[in-house]
C-alpha cells in the first residue's frame, strides 16, 4: 500500500511528500517514486494503472540499489521542485555581489545549503543556511534572493568541484 502524505509547507499550501531515487546500477534518476517495505530485490515500473500516476516506480529502499532523495517542499525561481541532493545556484543580492553553488542537504532542520564560500573563508556567517531563505514554497514572493536548480550530485558532480 502506498500512502500519499501531505505536510504544511508555508503560506496557504500543503505539499505532497515525494521521492526520487538514484539507480546506482543503471546510473539514472527515477522520479515519482513510491517506497514499499518488502523482500523483493529491485523495482517495479507501473506504466498503466488507475491507482498511480504513470509512470510510477515502486522501490524497496532496503535492496541497496537505490539512493532515495526527498522533495523539500520548495521550488526554484523557475518553479522546479527541489530535492535533497540537488545542486543549486544561490544569490542573496543584499548580502553579496556574487552567486554561489551548493548542494541541498535534508536534515531534521529541513532543507539546508552551505553558507556563502566568501563568508566561510573569513569566518563570517553560518556554515549552513536554510534553503527557504533563497527560494519559496510556491508563493509568488518578491525577494532579493534567487535560487536555481542546475543539476544534482549524481548526474552532475563536477558542478561542485570549483565551489569548495
Amino acid at each position: 500500500m502506498i500512502l500519499t502524505i501531505t505536510f504544511w509547507c508555508g503560506g496557504m499550501k500543503m505539499c505532497r511528500i515525494k521521492f526520487r531515487a538514484w539507480d546506482i546500477q543503471n546510473r539514472i534518476m527515477l522520479y515519482d517514486v513510491g517506497l514499499y517495505p518488502g523482500n523483493a530485490l529491485g523495482d517495479y515500473l507501473i506504466e498503466d494503472d488507475d491507482a498511480f500516476p504513470a509512470p510510477f516506480w515502486l522501490i524497496n529502499p532496503a535492496c541497496g540499489r537505490f539512493i532515495i532523495q526527498q522533495y523539500t517542499g520548495l521550488f526554484d525561481d523557475n518553479g522546479r521542485d527541489i530535492y535533497e541532493g540537488d545542486i543549486v545556484r544561490l544569490h542573496d543580492k543584499f548580502e553579496t555581489k556574487s552567486p554561489y553553488i551548493s548542494r541541498v542537504y535534508w536534515t531534521h532542520d529541513g532543507a539546508l545549503v552551505n553558507g556563502h564560500p566568501a563568508h566561510l573563508k573569513i569566518g563570517a556567517g553560518p556554515r549552513y543556511r536554510n534553503l527557504s531563505e533563497y527560494c519559496s514554497y510556491g508563493i509568488c514572493e518578491e525577494t532579493m534572493c534567487s535560487c536555481e536548480v542546475i543539476g544534482n550530485i549524481y548526474e552532475n558532480p563536477e558542478l561542485l568541484e570549483f565551489n569548495t
